[in-house]
């Protein structure tokens, strides 16, 4: 059934909903998982914090993340005098590994905010050069008479761009969209188990 979208919030928890139903499904992906607006680690730097010098580690939230389990909680970041996290920074201490990431904008973005998660992405991929980065654009008015347009050109980092015009929750868009995205990440996970440099198939 067709229902009315009001935020990308509301975006974001639907998708990611209909894909961890699909990995649900997957007996052979148990080592993954799907969540929305998760803290991913992008890196340290040395600054003054609480009247001292510290080291301090951050990280910046993404909309939808396919990352690895930790079972035996083997990715904390422990704190130490000189090394400490950034306010409201990996609250929990750990670590997510990410394979895949799907950054989420819906109807209205500014040049500003692509160049941002473009540098997110390279920040991100920087740490995790397995992880691939997808800036996915919903309703988001596309320039007149096919031009390049702003966000063409300040999306550097991103490994692929996705477009949906029409979305809707529950939409036959939404679905298509879905099925678009599980594709993405079975490619990607496929070739990560099979790809020898990265030394992940162990772990998928």
């Amino acid at each position: 059934m067709k229902t009315k979208t009001k935020t990308e919030g509301e975006i974001t928890k639907s998708l990611t909903e209909s894909l961890r139903q699909k990995l649900s499904k997957q007996k052979k992906y148990q080592t993954i998982q799907i969540d929305d607006r998760k803290g991913i680690f992008i890196g340290t730097t040395c600054g003054y914090y609480q009247n001292k010098l510290d080291m301090l580690f951050q990280s910046a939230e993404q909309d939808i993340v396919v990352y690895l389990k930790d079972k035996d909680s083997n990715y904390i970041l422990p704190e130490t005098n000189f090394f400490k996290r950034f306010p409201k920074s990996l609250i929990s201490g750990k670590i997510l590994i990410p394979l895949v990431i799907f950054e989420v904008k819906h109807k209205n973005i500014i040049t500003h905010a692509v160049r941002q998660y473009s540098e997110i992405a390279k920040a991100i991929k920087s740490i995790f050069p397995f992880c691939m980065y997808n800036f996915l654009l919903i309703n988001i008015k596309m320039p007149k008479n096919g031009n390049t347009d702003r966000i063409y050109m300040a999306a550097k980092s991103f490994d692929k761009i996705i477009y949906k015009s029409d979305y809707s929750i529950g939409s036959k868009v939404h679905n298509d969209l879905v099925k678009k995205m599980w594709e993405i990440i079975m490619q990607h996970i496929e070739y990560l188990k099979k790809e020898e440099y990265f030394r992940l198939s162990a772990f998928l």
